[in-house]
């Protein structure tokens, strides 16, 4: 049988920016409940225990007071149209609490629903991140870098979790490694490195829209027979 509207795809989350801010934390560490911190614990650290994984932009003296400690500075979102798909529709299904319509067109029998959900493809966006890491000593600061490049080699595939907690995942690059020892005052012996990482990302710009189905006078709810459009 036709249609009288095609459907296509499964419903699915949204994805934006804060997504894949979680992601990274929950990428390099874990959530410790009774503190409602990310933490990791690193081998072979002169200074012991778990090293806090920390977002945004703290002030500097925030950052320095609780090292060893890696900071995620998000750095960059660009569009990549380069991957666009350029607005097609990821999925189009029965929207919640829509009816089975039927309609006969000659001698042929088409079926569909009363209204349908879509949703528009996610635009592609580059989006890049600066891991700083922070230790009291250069050895440790040297832990740390080896412990968050296993983590991110040049190339590979982080899990993002969407609204709906489906689990995506998205190819990453690492750009590379700067020594930002100098960048911090000598006096409070901090030694720290950044790295540089790039994911092939996307980011949903519109919600799903719901529209009702075309309607005419030969639709029903129930099937109905040729000799009834006499």
């Amino acid at each position: 049988m036709d249609a009288l509207n095609s459907t296509f795809g499964e419903r699915t989350g949204i994805v934006f920016l804060r997504h894949f801010d979680a992601a990274m934390k929950m990428y390099l560490g874990e959530l410790n409940v009774e503190e409602n911190i990310y933490q990791v614990n690193v081998e072979g650290l002169i200074d012991e225990g778990p090293v806090r994984i920390v977002f945004s932009q703290p002030e500097q003296s925030k950052t320095i007071d609780i090292i060893p400690n890696i900071l995620i500075r998000r750095t960059s979102v660009a569009p990549a149209l380069e991957r666009s798909n350029f607005l097609t529709t990821e999925y189009r299904i029965p929207a919640p609490n829509a009816v089975p319509l039927t309609a006969v067109v000659g001698t042929q029998t088409v079926s569909g629903y009363s209204s349908y959900e879509q949703k528009a493809q996610a635009w592609p966006f580059d989006i890049s991140y600066d891991l700083e890491l922070y230790a009291r000593y250069m050895e440790d600061a040297v832990i740390l870098l080896n412990h968050v490049m296993r983590k991110f080699p040049p190339f590979g595939t982080m899990p993002v979790i969407d609204s709906v907690e489906e689990t995506r995942y998205y190819t990453f690059f690492q750009d590379g490694v700067d020594d930002m020892s100098e960048l911090v005052d000598i006096s409070l012996r901090v030694r720290a490195f950044s790295v540089g990482i790039r994911i092939e990302g996307e980011l949903d710009l519109k919600d799903p829209i719901v529209s009702k189905a075309v309607l005419g006078r030969n639709i029903s709810l129930e099937p109905i027979s040729p000799d009834e459009l006499e």
